[in-house]
This record gives C-alpha cells, structure tokens and sequence, in this order.
C-alpha cells in the first residue's frame, strides 16, 4: 500500500510497511504538472506487468512490488512503479517528464484518492494562460 498527499504542487507518494523492502523503494515524488492523468486502474493493476521486473518482488495472487521495464515507444512501454495486493484497490498515475511513466499503486480509498489528484490536476495554472504578474 501507499500513501499519497498532494502538498506544494507535488506528489509524493510514500510505499509503506513491507512493501519499501519487497519494491525496493520507499518513496516516489513527482512534481504535480509531471502528471498526465489518473484513473482507477483495478483492471490493469489485476495483471501483471509486461516486460523485465527489476527490482522488486512478484508473487502471484498476493503482491506485485516492482520497477518494471517494457521495450518499445508505445503508450505503456517504458518504466513503470508497481505496488499492488488488491487489485480493486489500484490507481493508476500516468507521467510525462519522469522515469516512471506509469504508477500502480494500491490506495485505502482509490476512488477518494483520484478525485483528490483530479481536482489538483485541475488547479494547476493552464500552460496556454499568459502570466500576468504585476
């Protein structure tokens, strides 16, 4: 499981328990205009990731907890940060400018936490506003 705030335009999530051991990675921050999108993602997080884990752990039915690596130039392909037990439980957070590109995190309340990382996103400053600073 993860902890995940929303404080001075970043995003820092927090893995916890045994899962900083089992991931090899206790803590990602990502700066909140890095983000691309969010969605449950009980779907995705229910298969296992493609392509070469390293490092971190896979047991089948209970944890994914792994940096995962996937070739190619696709949408998903990439790296990509897993911390999954139940999949019902998993958001998904999509990056631009950041060495993860995805995120699968399992949450307390993952519908609560996308509305929370939705309205965020939503109050950044709009890249197609001019500044108009005095």
């Amino acid at each position: 499981m993860a902890r995940i705030a929303i404080a001075d335009g970043r995003l820092p999530i927090n893995v916890e328990g045994l899962d900083k051991l089992l991931a090899l990675k206790s803590r990602l921050d990502i700066p909140r205009e890095h983000v691309t999108g969010v969605a449950h993602g009980s779907v995705q997080a229910s298969c296992r990731p493609r392509g070469l884990r390293l490092p971190g752990s896979f047991i089948s039915g209970a944890i994914t907890a792994a940096s995962s690596w996937k070739p190619g130039h696709g949408e998903t392909d990439g790296w990509s940060f897993w911390d999954v037990h139940n999949p019902e439980q998993a958001i998904v957070i999509t990056t631009g400018h950041e060495h993860d590109r995805q995120i699968v995190m399992g949450v307390d309340e993952p519908a609560a936490t996308v509305r929370a990382i939705e309205c965020a996103l939503a109050a950044r400053p709009s890249e197609s506003q001019p500044d108009r600073g005095g």
